[in-house]
C-alpha cells in the first residue's frame, strides 16, 4: 500500500529523497514526486506527440504529429494493403516504432454479418470458430449423484442471460437437484453465475408429510413448527399436472410475543404490550434519564431512543440502555473515598477524612458531571518516599514528592534499541506472562496520594515493547499483533483487510505471532472469549 504525503518545498527544487526506517527488513519499491495542478514546475512540460507512419506513405503533406490517442485514416483505397506504425515523441526524442498493424481495406472479417470465404454462416459474433455458434448442454445432478439432461441450448450475446425452464416428467419421481453441470461447445464462454429458482416451496417452519409420495395427484399435509402458528382452514396440498402444488388454503405465520421489558427504558408503543406481532413489527423505547442506547455514548451525539423489530425467527431484536459515567476522580484521593456504584449515573462517592467534619459526598448527575469536586483533607500533610527502582523503570520527580505532586516514569530498557512503554500490570503478573489479549494501562505519571502512597503502585509498573507506528498499513507486524496495539489495525486478519489477504512483514515470524488474534474479527467471534482460563479476550487490566 503506497504512502502519500503532501510536501511544501517552499519553491526549492528537490535533488534527492532520503528515507530512514525503523526496521532493516523494510523494503522500498519506489519513490515518486508529483506536482499538483498548476505547479510552476510543470509550466515547461509538453504533451506527448504521436507520429503515424504508413506504407504506402500518406499523400497529404499536412499530416503531422498529434496529441490525440485515436486516428482515422480517410485516404484508403479499396483492396490496397496498408502497414501502420506509431512513434512517440517526448522532449524532441522519438521512441522506437511500434509493431506494425497490417490492414487491407475492404477485407472480410468474422462478424461482419456476411458469409465469405470458408464461412458457412456469420451471426455478427466477433468470436471465431465452429461456425460462430456457441452451445451448452445442461445436466441437473440429483442428491443421489444421478444426472438428468434438460437439453442443449444456443448461446448468444443477444439473449443473455440464458433462461431455461425445467418441466418435470410427471411419470417419474421427483428428485432434489444438488448441482448443475454445464457442457460448452467452445472454450470462449465465461459463466458469471447460475441461479436455480422454483415457483413453489414449503415454509421453513412447515413440517410436511407425504406418505403417498410427491407425484401427480398425490396429497401432502403440513403442520407448523414453533414459533409459527397455522393460519387457515386446510393443511392439504395436491400435486397438479404442471408439477406445482395446489394453492394452499393455510400457511405458517411467524409471530413475536409481547414487547420486551427493557430495564432503564420506557416503552413508547402502547400496542406492544399485547402478543401476536407480525414479522417486521416495531416497538419503540426511550432510555430513562442518565441512560443512553448501548454503544452510543462513544459517539458525538448519544442516543436516547431506539426500536426493536420482530425478526423472522419469531424473536425480538436485542438492544438495551447503559448508564452514563462521570469522569474518574483525581488519583490523589485514591484510598480516601468509596462509591455506591462505581462512576455510573446516580452513584454517590464519599470522601472520608481523619476529621469527620471534612467528610464530603458528591453524586454523578444525569449529564455525566459530578455535583461537586473533592478537596483534600486539611489534616493530611506530608510526602511520599522516593519511588523504588524496579523493573527497569526510572522516575523524574521535578515537582517534589509532597501530597499531590507527580513523578514521570520512563523505561530504561535497551534491547536492540527498541522503545518500551511503562504500563500497569496486576500484582503477580510479569511481562513474560503477559498474554496478547491482555490490555494493560499505559502510565503517564504517578501521584503522591493523601495517604502518602504512590498511585499507581510503582511495584506494579513494568516496561513492555512499544507499538510500531505502522498499524493499518496492510502489512502484518508481529510486534503489533496484540490488544495493546489494536492488533496492528486489522492487518493480521483476512476479514479486517480490504484485500482479504494477509501479508506478513518480516521472516522471523512464529506461527502463533502471525495468526489472526483480534477477538472482534469474524474468524474469532465463534471462539470462546476466555483464553487459558484467564480473563476475557482483549480485557482491560486494572
Amino acid at each position: 500500500m503506497p504512502l502519500t504525503i503532501h510536501l511544501d518545498t517552499h519553491k526549492v527544487a528537490i535533488a534527492a529523497v532520503k528515507l530512514c526506517t525503523f526496521d532493516d527488513k523494510m523494503e522500498i519499491d519506489a519513490v515518486m514526486l508529483s506536482s499538483g495542478p498548476g505547479s510552476s514546475f510543470c509550466s515547461g512540460c509538453q504533451p506527448l506527440l504521436y507520429r503515424i507512419q504508413r506504407q504506402p506513405p500518406f499523400t497529404s503533406t499536412s499530416l503531422s504529429a498529434q496529441t490525440q490517442q485515436t486516428f482515422t485514416d480517410s485516404s484508403v483505397i479499396q483492396g490496397v494493403k496498408y502497414q501502420y506504425t506509431i512513434q512517440v515523441e517526448a522532449d524532441g526524442l522519438l521512441s522506437h516504432p511500434s509493431p506494425p498493424l497490417i490492414y487491407t481495406h475492404g477485407q472480410p472479417y468474422c462478424g461482419d454479418g456476411l458469409t465469405q470465404g470458408m464461412e458457412e454462416c456469420d451471426d455478427r459474433n466477433l468470436l471465431d470458430g465452429e461456425q460462430y455458434r456457441r452451445k451448452t448442454t445442461i445436466l441437473l445432478s440429483d442428491a443421489n449423484g444421478k444426472n438428468h439432461s434438460i437439453g442443449t441450448h444456443d448461446l448468444s450475446c443477444h439473449r443473455n442471460p440464458l433462461v431455461v425452464n425445467v418441466t418435470h416428467d410427471l411419470s417419474q419421481p421427483f428428485f432434489l437437484t444438488s448441482s448443475v453441470i454445464l457442457l460448452f461447445s467452445s472454450p470462449f464462454v465465461a459463466v458469471r453465475g447460475v441461479a436455480l429458482r422454483t415457483s413453489c416451496h414449503f415454509s421453513t417452519f412447515a413440517l410436511t408429510g407425504c406418505p403417498w409420495g410427491t407425484t401427480f395427484g398425490k396429497q401432502c399435509s403440513f403442520t407448523c413448527g414453533p414459533p409459527a402458528i397455522l393460519q387457515g382452514d386446510s393443511d392439504r396440498l395436491v400435486c397438479l399436472e404442471d408439477g406445482l402444488w395446489s394453492f394452499p388454503e393455510a400457511y405458517c405465520k411467524i409471530e413475536c410475543p409481547e414487547g420486551l421489558n427493557i430495564s432503564n427504558a420506557k416503552l413508547l408503543t402502547p400496542q406492544c404490550v399485547d402478543s401476536g406481532h407480525h414479522v417486521g413489527s416495531v416497538c419503540r423505547y426511550k432510555c430513562n434519564p442518565g441512560f443512553y442506547v448501548v454503544g452510543s455514548l462513544k459517539t458525538k451525539t448519544p442516543r436516547k431512543y431506539f426500536k426493536l423489530e420482530c425478526l423472522e425467527d419469531g424473536q425480538w431484536e436485542e438492544n438495551n440502555c447503559e448508564p452514563i459515567s462521570c469522569p474518574a476522580l483525581h488519583n490523589v484521593f485514591q484510598g480516601l473515598y468509596s462509591c455506591t456504584n462505581g462512576l455510573h449515573y446516580n452513584t454517590r462517592c464519599t470522601l472520608q477524612c481523619p476529621d469527620a467534619s471534612e467528610n464530603m459526598e458528591i453524586r454523578c448527575a444525569k449529564d455525566g458531571k459530578w455535583t461537586a469536586e473533592f478537596t483534600m483533607c486539611s489534616t493530611l500533610q506530608g510526602s511520599c518516599s522516593s519511588p523504588p527502582d524496579l523493573h527497569s523503570v526510572e522516575y523524574s520527580c521535578d515537582q517534589g514528592m509532597e501530597i499531590g505532586d507527580v513523578c514521570y516514569p520512563t523505561c530504561a530498557v535497551v534491547v536492540n534499541v527498541d522503545l518500551h512503554d511503562p504500563v500497569v500490570l496486576p500484582s503477580g503478573v510479569t511481562v513474560d506472562a503477559l498474554k496478547h489479549w491482555m490490555l494493560p494501562n499505559a502510565v503517564q505519571s504517578i501521584v503522591c496520594t493523601g495517604l502518602m502512597k504512590w498511585y499507581p503502585d510503582p511495584r506494579n509498573i513494568h516496561c513492555i515493547p512499544s507499538c510500531e507506528p505502522f498499524g493499518g498499513d496492510g502489512w502484518c507486524d508481529t510486534i503489533n499483533n496484540r490488544a495493546y496495539c489494536q492488533y496492528d489495525g486489522g492487518d493480521c486478519c483476512p476479514s479486517t483487510l480490504s484485500t482479504r489477504k494477509v501479508i506478513q512483514f518480516g521472516a522471523d515470524c512464529s506461527e502463533d505471532e502471525c495468526t489472526c488474534r483480534d477477538p472482534d474479527a469474524e474468524e474469532n467471534k465463534s471462539r470462546a472469549k476466555h483464553l487459558d482460563g484467564e480473563g476475557g479476550a482483549g480485557g482491560r487490566m486494572q
